[in-house]
């Protein structure tokens, strides 16, 4: 069986190697673009970073499974990096909520979102407070907005069906050709 069926469709589970395969980060394709040369680049969300990867498509291969996550707290268990991102978020808001009112956060929401972060973590290969600090910043972000990612947590939003993100958004399509001043480019 290939190791790099179906990486062209958003949603599959992709990694990418550094060091002759001793640092290996997962994440989710979102979608896909050509460079300026041609080449099929993957666009990947990897947990703990921020934005998408832009990642040739010749080097990235099938990730492992994503291992299920319980979170006792809502009733759930995230079966992918999708949910569990959004699980995390909604836990994030929930504590976040919390604490600028000046209220003790639900201990529950917060063993939960340590074992989202430490789940998303080890499998994207980001480790547990890059996967945390990313949430945090981005909840707050979204929160101050007034546009939250997700509904707050609360037991009642989470006891039926799987889990999924509360907005399904459209995967993202970079423009085929940039500007020279793109990151990683000497101007």
């Amino acid at each position: 069986m290939s190791d790099r069926p179906n990486l062209d469709r958003p949603g599959a589970l992709a990694q990418i190697s550094f060091d002759g395969g001793h640092h290996i980060l997962r994440g989710t394709v979102i979608g896909t673009t050509r460079n300026d040369s041609g080449r099929t680049i993957r666009l990947v969300s990897i947990p703990g970073f921020d934005g998408a990867a832009r990642i040739p498509a010749q080097k990235l291969r099938r990730a492992d499974p994503f291992p299920a996550i319980p979170v006792p707290s809502l009733s759930r268990t995230a079966t992918s990096p999708s949910q569990a991102k959004a699980l995390l978020t909604a836990l994030s808001a929930a504590v976040i909520t919390s604490i600028q009112g000046r209220a003790r956060p639900d201990p529950a929401f917060i063993a939960d979102r340590i074992r989202l972060a430490e789940g998303l973590g080890a499998w994207a290969g980001a480790g547990t407070e890059r996967v945390l600090k990313s949430s945090t910043q981005a909840t707050t972000k979204l929160l101050k907005t007034g546009t939250p990612a997700a509904p707050a947590a609360s037991r009642e939003n989470f006891t039926a069906g799987p889990a999924r993100p509360p907005a399904q958004a459209a995967p993202h399509r970079a423009p085929a050709h940039r500007s020279a001043g793109r990151p990683g480019r000497a101007r």
